[in-house]
């Protein structure tokens, strides 16, 4: 996985772990990327879902009240969530 991805990850566990926040918008963790057309590169890879965090289940598009926001990314399994919780 790239080191953008990388950090994009991070990000989600640290806003999960001290905001309890479950997902966030793209558009904000894009901020997180080196240059504009890594950030082009990105969304689209995002978009069809084949950014290596997503097909190594770690992410997905947030899922508010049964509706996916694919605006948005949060951790794929409760077992990352609680995996966070129990992190010193």
């Amino acid at each position: 996985c790239s080191d953008t991805q990388r950090r994009i990850f991070y990000y989600l566990c640290s806003c999960y772990v001290t905001l309890g926040k479950p997902s966030i918008q793209i558009d904000i963790l894009l901020n997180l990327t080196d240059f504009a057309e890594e950030s082009q590169h990105l969304r689209r890879i995002f978009s069809n879902e084949t950014a290596t965090i997503q097909t190594n289940r770690l992410v997905e598009f947030a899922n508010e009240d049964g509706m996916v926001d694919t605006e948005s990314l949060s951790f794929r399994t409760k077992s990352v969530k609680r995996f966070l919780r129990r992190s010193p």
